[in-house]
């Protein structure tokens, strides 16, 4: 980033939320802290400051239940999708 910012990082398993999904680890030289968590999905707020770095590792809970044929979402926005 050219300069400091805050969002959420939105995280949705919409084909299969019964894989359990999830975001396992957040990478970065800010702030970040978990603020709703639902089966297969998920919304974080973070800060970055300037010229940071931001890497995000998805797994799922049970790695005996993994499809890599379901798709999920991760999206960063300035609104958290779920409350």
């Amino acid at each position: 980033t050219g300069q400091g910012k805050s969002f959420y990082i939105n995280f949705d398993t919409y084909q299969n939320r019964s894989l359990d999904y999830q975001i396992f680890e957040i990478d970065h030289n800010g702030q970040a802290y978990q603020v709703f968590k639902d089966t297969g999905r998920e919304t974080w707020f973070v800060y970055l400051p300037a010229n940071g770095d931001l890497r995000i590792k998805v797994g799922a809970q049970d790695a005996i239940r993994v499809d890599p044929n379901v798709k999920y979402i991760i999206s960063l926005s300035e609104r958290p999708w779920w409350n």
